[in-house]
Formats: structure tokens, sequence, C-alpha cells
């Protein structure tokens, strides 16, 4: 029985779920109340959660627009989007968009611009909010806040997809997902890197979004679950391609980016990239409403970026309940 993390894990009396389809902001409460039982493969994550497929979050751009501004390739660093965005709207464009409605687009929206410029890290290194990198790229949106296609807080990823699609602003971070339905509609567009700093050396990084699967430790059916879901991640190709899923599961699809210039440039992308998974091992909601917290009082000016930083910074270990955040 697959039932998704979000719902009442127990379930109603005689229906518990054998395993747990789950949404990455569900993983922190499961494992807190202990459901999760211990995967028997040797690809598990920490927490008992098996990667099924994922995806990348590309900067999206319409083509169009930039080539009418005078632009004939995507930005490639923070100051030349900045400059793109500026003159587009000196041309009565939108140049860009963040949807920061919910606090659950944190990850995608503004942590991406982040690991863009602070580059990827190991599961056992430490990250700071405090960095170097970090605080020029809070002042980088910063100074983005002023040119954006409307308040990002009061702008969903739905509303922000849609106005894309209608050609209402030049570039926005998305999904390698929305693909598939860009591509029904009649807009031009591309899709690239999201730009770091001008200094910045390293690999290109991406956050990756993803499906998990999890094993109810209170499950009668503990072989046939653990069965279940080694078929799941056995099938991961197949789930990948039904989903749009890139880089899915982190090998080539041969099926998507066979005829489709967008499948095999997201492929390019990944394979040429680091990726940041999501905080799975922490708790996602609290840090993401502490980080809209702190960049909504950065946006409207009663916080300076270092300010914001340090902030989000004792608020992570606080919540981690350790001395030095660990990511």
């Amino acid at each position: 029985m697959l039932e998704t993390g979000e719902k009442t894990p127990a379930g109603a009396a005689g229906n518990i779920p054998d395993i747990f389809s789950i949404d990455p902001y569900a993983i922190h409460e499961l494992k807190n109340r202990s459901y999760l039982a211990v995967f028997e493969n040797d690809e598990v994550l920490p927490d008992n959660v098996l990667p099924v497929v994922s995806f990348i979050n590309p900067l999206f751009y319409n083509i169009d627009l930039l080539e009418t501004a005078g632009f004939y390739r995507p930005p490639k660093n923070q100051t030349e989007f900045l400059s793109y965005v500026q003159r587009l709207k000196e041309i009565g464009v939108n140049g860009a968009g963040i949807a920061l409605s919910n606090p659950r687009n944190i990850s995608q929206q503004f942590l991406s611009w982040i690991w863009a410029a602070a580059g990827s890290f190991g599961p056992d290194e430490s990250f700071s909010f405090n960095s170097r990198e970090v605080i020029a790229t809070l002042n980088f949106l910063n100074q983005l806040y002023q040119n954006l296609y409307t308040d990002p807080f009061y702008l969903s990823d739905e509303e922000l997809l849609d106005a894309f699609s209608k050609g209402q602003l030049g570039m926005m971070v998305s999904s390698v997902e929305d693909i598939k339905k860009l591509k029904t509609m009649r807009i031009n567009f591309g899709i690239t890197t999201i730009p770091g700093p001008e200094s910045y050396a390293k690999k290109p990084v991406f956050s990756l979004a993803g499906w998990y699967v999890g094993i109810n430790r209170r499950s009668v059916n503990q072989e046939g679950a653990q069965k279940f879901a080694t078929f799941l991640k056995e099938n991961a190709e197949n789930i990948a391609i039904a989903a749009y899923a890139i880089p899915g599961n982190g090998k080539r699809s041969r099926e998507l980016s066979r005829d489709d210039p967008f499948y095999a440039k997201a492929f390019d992308m990944y394979e040429a990239s680091e990726m940041v998974r999501e905080l799975y091992f922490s708790d996602i909601s609290g840090l993401n409403n502490i980080i809209r917290r702190e960049i909504e009082l950065m946006f409207r000016g009663s916080k300076t970026a270092e300010q914001c930083a340090e902030a989000i910074q004792q608020d992570r270990e606080k919540l981690a309940g350790i001395a030095h955040a660990v990511w």
C-alpha cells in the first residue's frame, strides 16, 4: 500500500501503509516519530529513506524577450543577470520573478542561488550562511528584489510558471519537469545553469528535488515492503521517463534525450555539474520558515545581508541543536 508522508502515517485503524511515498518535508517528522524501518538497501540515505527519482532546477529564459533587449545568450553570472533584468525593465518587460509565498519554495527559489554561488559540499562538511559567498549572494538578491516581477512573498510557483508561459517575464528558476508544459505553449525558451558570481570557478551546482520512499516500521509485511521498495528503485528509469524527471535515477535516459533538445541539454548540464540534495536530514519546514522570515526582513530594508545571514545561521544551529550546523 502506498501512502504519502503528508498523510497521517499510521493511517486509519486497520489501514496501516507498508510503504510511504515521502515528500522531503515529511521525512523529519516520520523519523522523529520512529515510523521508518531500516532499509535493506545500500543506496539508502540518512533517515532510512530511499531516493527513487529526482529533478534539477535550472534557469529558464525567454529567448525572444532577451533578444528584444539586445541579449543573444543567457546571463553567465550574477552581474550579467542583474544587467539583463534592469535592461528588460527599461524596455517595459519584467526581467525575472521569484516565488516565495510558500516557505516550501525556499529550496528551489532561494537556496538554488546560494548553491550556485557557494558550490557543492560533501555530507560531512559544515556549511555556514555567514560565508563571504552567501552574503555576497544575499546582496545580489537584494538588488534583484527591486526589479522583480511583482512581490515575491505574494507570488506562488504556479503563478510564476503561468506568467513565464504567457511571456510576461524573461527569466525564472523552476523545475525541469516544467519543460513538458512549456513546450505546449507558444513560447520560445531555453534552459541554462543558474548564474553564480563572476569569480566563481567551480563546477555549476543544481539543487535536487526528489521523490523518496520509506518502509513503515509498524508494517506487518516487512519482507514484502522491502521487495517492493527494491522494485521501485530498480524501475527508477521507467518512473523517471513517465515523470519527465532529470536526472531521474542519475542515468541518461535515451528515450527522453534522443530526439528532444531540451532534455538532452538538461542531461548535459546535470552531467557537467555538482548536485545538492534537499536538506532531508533537517527540519526543512522549520528552516524554510526561518529563511523566508529573514530574507523578507532584508528585502524590506529592516536588515542588512550580514544581519540576515547571521540570524539564519544562529536559528539554524538552534534548530539543529548543535554548535555548528552540519547540512
